[in-house]
């Protein structure tokens, strides 16, 4: 039964780009995406090497941020690949190599210990709203409280992020693992992932993140193609110790590219286009803040 579902996942996995994406897919030969394990970089010849993280597949962050490493290039003059990588580990030995000079990405406890001689936190995002882990039913499901979902199949997302965390946290405190709560689960490593093997019925309840959950619900309503209804709903919401996505840049990055990112983020958005991307992203502004303060707050 379970390795049915898997081969399930494959298949829904590519169906996946079809209900984010749409047809809006395009390409900017200035703006090159990244993905291999294999290191690429003496073969772009830019500016930036900027990498995304957040926990959704790199082809959905890719047609998310293109707009914004677009207008990020136009408005600094600097050309700019995007690098990304689908999971925490990837990402984290990207910032240990310093093979990233610029990065907006969702941190957990190891990178916060590891990267600090090489990077410092320049901005946090600032959301639109409140940042939760979640967990998702289907809209028309007979799951209507957590116990429910005992003895079902569930998704977690990855294995290091702190909704997976969270979640596990909430089960230890009603006397309960993962393990002998779910009849199986499995990790998805991606937000976009997750919600698609949810529609289509593979499993009973997936735990995400509440800002990717906003965005693929907004991309979803924006795409040209809308044959699928995400009729979701929000079973329970945990104030885990989840934080905002920061960007971050190598400490020997040249001065005069800092500054000209500093000034692009420091003012975003600057303009409705810029709002525009903004609402895409749910980002209202960036705060800027230092990574020594933003460790001693934690402490």
């Amino acid at each position: 039964m379970l390795t049915n579902s898997i081969v399930r996942i494959a298949i829904i996995s590519l169906i996946s780009v079809i209900i984010f994406t749409g047809c809006d897919y395009n390409t900017d030969e200035n703006v090159v995406p990244l993905t291999s394990e294999e290191n690429e970089y003496s073969k772009t010849d830019s500016d930036i090497h900027f990498g995304i993280y957040n926990e959704l597949s790199p082809l959905q962050n890719y047609l998310l941020y293109d707009e914004l490493i677009k207008d990020f290039q136009k408005v600094t003059n600097l050309s700019t690949s995007i690098t990304l990588r689908k999971s925490y580990s990837e990402i984290h030995s990207l910032l240990q190599d310093r093979k990233l000079d610029v990065a907006y990405i969702y941190l957990n406890e190891s990178i916060l210990e590891d990267y600090q001689e090489n990077y410092t936190i320049y901005f946090t995002s600032e959301l639109q709203s409140q940042m939760k882990s979640i967990v998702v039913v289907n809209q028309n499901s007979n799951i209507n409280n957590i116990s429910d979902l005992q003895n079902q199949l569930f998704s977690y997302t990855e294995p290091n992020s702190y909704n997976s965390m969270a979640f596990d946290q909430y089960l230890e405190g009603l006397g309960q693992s993962k393990e002998a709560f779910f009849k199986n689960y499995f990790y998805t490593f991606y937000v976009d992932e997750s919600v698609s093997v949810l529609h289509s019925g593979i499993v009973n309840g997936v735990v995400i993140d509440s800002l990717n959950y906003a965005i693929l619900s907004n991309h979803h309503q924006e795409s040209q193609t809308k044959s699928t209804d995400l009729n979701f709903r929000i079973l329970l919401e945990l104030d885990s110790a989840i934080k905002e996505p920061v960007l971050l840049m190598r400490n020997d990055l040249n001065d005069d590219i800092k500054d000209k990112v500093k000034r692009y983020f420091r003012h975003f958005p600057d303009n409705e286009k810029q709002k525009t991307i903004g609402t895409r992203l749910h980002i209202a502004s960036f705060k800027e803040e230092k990574i020594n303060d933003r460790l001693i707050n934690n402490e």
